[in-house]
């Protein structure tokens, strides 16, 4: 996999929207997702997992860094890890 390389700054704007988007993150929907799929990202260092597992876990195929990196900037909604 790819690594990725993100600025702190960047980071922080990021995580900045991502708490807007969520209520502080006590509401984390598919919908945020689905529209800003960067979020993973977020979510997966969160977890402390690599995107081998994170894909795993999500029943995911190899895409991952393309929507950690905004390659990919919008999801299906029903894509199926959405739904868990």
């Amino acid at each position: 996999m790819p690594k990725i390389s993100l600025t702190e700054k960047a980071l922080r704007r990021l995580m900045s929207e991502f708490r807007s988007q969520t209520k502080d993150c006590e509401d984390i929907t598919a919908e945020a997702i689905a529209a800003n799929p960067r979020f993973l990202l977020l979510l997966r260092l969160n977890a402390g997992l690599s995107q081998t597992s994170f894909e795993q876990l999500l029943g995911m195929s190899k895409n991952i860094h393309k929507y950690e990196t905004g390659a990919i900037r919008r999801m299906r909604r029903n894509q199926q890890f959405l739904n868990i």
